[in-house]
């Protein structure tokens, strides 16, 4: 009966993280990090673009729906990690906020004439 016991802790033990993040997902505070710094990165060049006039009305709306997004997403994942709670969901979002504001910087960059 021990045996089996130790057993089942030694397989939930190996396998449990797996399930609580993909192998190799880190959502940490470095993670958090680096991800606060691409947003405010991403931001400040959106906002250069903006006033170059390279970012339309239509595509600033776009922008502020993801920030917004974006913003909040990093402050649930900031109050996960320090509740000790996981922040994937909270990550997951962030990344898909931060896809959208990447997408609409990459638009912008477009937009730039060419020497």
């Amino acid at each position: 009966m021990r045996a089996s016991f130790v057993w089942m802790l030694v397989v939930l033990t190996a396998v449990a993280p797996g399930c609580v993040r993909p192998q190799g997902q880190d959502y940490g505070r470095p993670a958090l990090r680096a991800a606060a710094d691409t947003y405010a990165t991403t931001l400040t060049l959106l906002a250069e673009y903006r006033q170059a006039g390279l970012i339309d009305d239509e595509a600033a709306r776009r922008i502020e729906q993801a920030r917004v997004v974006a913003r909040l997403a990093l402050d649930q994942w900031r109050a996960a990690l320090q509740a000790d709670q996981p922040p994937a969901q909270a990550a997951d979002s962030f990344q898909r906020a931060l896809s959208q504001l990447i997408t609409e910087r990459i638009r912008a960059e477009q937009r730039r004439p060419q020497p």
